[in-house]
């Protein structure tokens, strides 16, 4: 049986976020996605209660910062988890430190699954 998995994905490519929700379904997620690229379709997402939002770091009309300090006013709880095409370990603390639950290369999305499952068990705690 597939788990259902409501997410928003903060994403300017087309083809990386098909990418992204394919790696999901190949590991037993049925994820219901809602793929977004300015602050405005942002907000507007959140409407659909996202149960997890993955992020890449670097768009050219948003940035993965300003949707964590977003999530931060308005007082929810959701997970962000970057995924992003840009590797680097100085990158990858900044975007722990600045909330994000984990960070994901795309090169590796087969960590993508355990790192939804560890982010949604940690926000159950």
């Amino acid at each position: 049986m597939r788990i259902p998995l409501t997410l928003l994905l903060l994403e300017d490519r087309l083809p990386d976020a098909e990418l992204i929700v394919r790696e999901l379904r190949r590991a037993g997620y049925e994820p219901q996605s809602t793929r977004v690229t300015t602050e405005e379709e942002f907000t507007a997402g959140l409407v659909n209660n996202p149960e997890v939002i993955l992020a890449d770091s670097s768009l050219p009309l948003f940035s993965m910062s300003r949707a964590l300090a977003l999530l931060q006013e308005r007082g929810l709880d959701i997970p962000v988890i970057v995924v992003t095409g840009a590797p680097g370990y100085e990158r990858a603390a900044e975007c722990l430190k600045a909330g994000a639950a984990d960070y994901v290369l795309k090169d590796d999305l087969s960590r993508l699954p355990d790192a939804i499952k560890q982010a949604l068990e940690k926000k159950a705690e």
